[in-house]
């Protein structure tokens, strides 16, 4: 089961380098299986978390790691545990918190 698989990464620490990369190819076969909004909403909020610079090597700031942590991962495992709304919705405003935290992504537009 998918959910059961990304607790088990997720409890090894928080969703970074190649357990972040091995996070998001669980949750894009979950979705791919099944594209229902769980899924989906753990899914993008791990890529977004690639795109914020979480998938590489060397790392993230502790004091980030930390935080997802305590105000991120709880509610992540809720999700996992009991797929419900009220879940995922309380695990996407957590989310949603912890970004608006972070510095933002910066993407060069230039041609």
């Amino acid at each position: 089961m998918p959910a059961r698989a990304l607790k088990s990464l997720l409890t090894n620490g928080p969703p970074v380098g190649s357990r972040l990369r091995q996070l998001i190819i669980i949750a894009d076969d979950w979705f791919n299986a099944d594209p229902s909004p769980t899924p989906y909403a753990i899914r993008a909020t791990l890529r977004d978390l690639m795109f914020a610079g979480w998938d590489d090597d060397q790392g993230i700031p502790q004091a980030d790691g930390d935080r997802f942590q305590k105000e991120v991962l709880p509610h992540l495992f809720a999700v996992l545990d009991d797929n419900s709304e009220i879940h995922l919705a309380t695990y996407l405003v957590a989310i949603r918190d912890f970004r608006l935290a972070l510095p933002a992504i910066v993407v060069n537009a230039s041609p």
